[in-house]
């Protein structure tokens, strides 16, 4: 199982990542680096992969029934509410810094639109019958 942790959030996105889920004990890691970079080139950011994370999380310790021994309790239908919290959180702040896109505004656009041969092409463009 790779697992990755220098103590700097900043120095990569799967740190950051480790660091907002609470997984930098590599004795009690929660994901392999592998799940965590899957994570991130699903959902395209750091706040989304920390939300599909914690939605993981949450599914499994509301699946797991809770435990005890003598004193001891541990209570799995509160982790899965806290890591359900947590995504929830993380999920508005992903979509807080989507970057909303507007197509056909600039000439390049519109320019590698039209010379695009895989794309559709309209059956009217403007100008169409202006002699040149």
């Amino acid at each position: 199982m790779a697992f990755t942790w220098s103590g700097d959030p900043a120095n990569s996105n799967l740190e950051a990542i480790r660091f907002l889920i609470d997984d930098t004990a590599s004795s009690n890691a929660k994901f392999q680096d592998a799940e965590i970079n899957y994570a991130y080139s699903e959902e395209g950011s750091v706040y989304g992969a920390v939300a599909m994370l914690c939605e993981q999380l949450s599914s499994k310790y509301a699946s797991e029934p809770s435990r005890s021994l003598g004193p001891l309790r541990v209570d799995n239908s509160e982790l899965a509410s806290k890591y359900s919290n947590m995504a929830k959180l993380f999920r508005k702040k992903a979509m807080a810094y989507a970057t909303p896109y507007c197509g056909g505004i600039s000439e390049s656009d519109k320019e590698s639109y039209e010379d695009d041969s895989d794309l559709i092409q309209p059956i009217f463009e403007r100008d169409m019958h202006k002699n040149e």
